[in-house]
């Protein structure tokens, strides 16, 4: 365990030029909250995967080391990265747990990983592109203690644009319940880097499906609603990146492709007309997702045509709304015009 209470700015690497504010600049406070009954603060592990993240994953790293968190396992797994994300996490290996650089299966493997050599009493694991805020550890540990019998715990985030500066939208309707938790095509979910649980309910109920690319979280959480209750925590613990390598975003359709089979899986758990609902649902955004994807650019016609053809197979429904009729009129226009008309600005 690193004990992370010792860390603080003046110790760590110097942030890159013009990088102020959390979590380059401002240092929490070193007094701790009391721990009622005399107890201690409980093992916290953090597991971050990372592949050539270097643009974010230092601002990650940093936002995890300067919690001020007295009883701390940062465990860093990286896949190989190429792109120079080595060289900032050896500048912060002497505040690490643990870490290595090597090929994997992918980032459920790396998480998994992570959960072997974990020794927390509480795990979570935070992506190379995510940022907790400030306090939040001691937060979850002073909760964890206070509620001896909570397994499962989630608050709230926030989508920050590429630079982290610009809030886009609040993450703050979350499920509370098995039900709940398959209302994600409804635009219903966890946010993964805000919910932590137990070690021992992760052993309980199986690591991350490697099968799995990106619903591996929906999956897990939905193992351990099976069998624990949804504490929410109504505070901001953490913020995600959305910027056009997130693979979350650049491929989408793959996205609902693995919510589709995972609530499939489900279906003896809610109505039959909620299951109905759910899935029409998770196709009309695959549906926008192929569409989107032929809007995007540049686009040769054949990969345009197949995103009409597939967003149509996904959702006959599609025909005629906004992202339909801008990816035909894309198709059909001439070259020229096509640019003059599509041309970001």
């Amino acid at each position: 365990m690193i004990q992370g209470g010792k860390i603080n700015v003046s110790n760590l690497p110097t942030p890159p030029c013009g990088k102020v504010e959390w979590p380059w600049t401002a240092q929490i406070g070193t007094a701790l909250p009391i721990i009622p009954g005399n107890g201690s603060w409980p093992s916290i592990t953090v597991i971050t995967p990372s592949y050539n993240q270097a643009s974010f994953i230092e601002e990650t790293i940093r936002s995890v080391l300067l919690q001020g968190y007295p009883n701390l396992q940062y465990i860093v797994m990286d896949g190989g990265s190429t792109d120079g994300s080595i060289e900032i996490i050896k500048k912060y290996s002497p505040w690490l747990s643990h870490w290595v650089s090597e090929r994997d299966r992918g980032q459920s493997h790396a998480i998994n990983k992570g959960f072997a050599r974990s020794r927390g009493e509480v795990v979570t694991w935070l992506n190379s592109d995510d940022v907790l805020q400030e306090h939040t550890l001691l937060t979850i540990g002073q909760y964890f203690v206070e509620n001896p019998t909570c397994e499962f715990l989630a608050g709230l985030s926030e989508i920050r644009d590429v630079t982290g500066a610009e809030i886009l939208w609040l993450v703050n309707d979350l499920p509370h319940s098995l039900s709940q938790l398959l209302e994600y095509p409804l635009g219903r979910y966890l946010a993964q880097p805000s919910v932590f649980f137990r070690r021992a309910t992760l052993d309980a109920v199986g690591p991350l499906n490697e099968q799995l690319h990106y619903a591996m979280d929906l999956d897990l959480w939905l193992r351990m609603a099976e069998h624990h209750r949804i504490e929410i925590l109504p505070q901001k613990l953490s913020w995600m990146r959305r910027h056009d390598n997130a693979k979350t975003l650049r491929e989408n359709v793959r996205v609902y492709t693995e919510v589709e089979s995972i609530i499939d899986r489900y279906r003896s758990n809610i109505s039959t007309s909620k299951y109905r609902s759910l899935v029409r649902a998770v196709r009309r955004s695959k549906a926008h997702a192929c569409l989107r994807s032929g809007l995007s650019t540049p686009r040769s016609t054949k990969q345009m045509r197949a995103a009409i053809v597939g967003a149509f197979n996904h959702d006959k429904t599609v025909v005629f709304s906004r992202d339909w009729l801008g990816t035909v009129l894309r198709l059909v226009l001439p070259p020229k015009l096509r640019k003059f008309i599509f041309a970001r600005p």
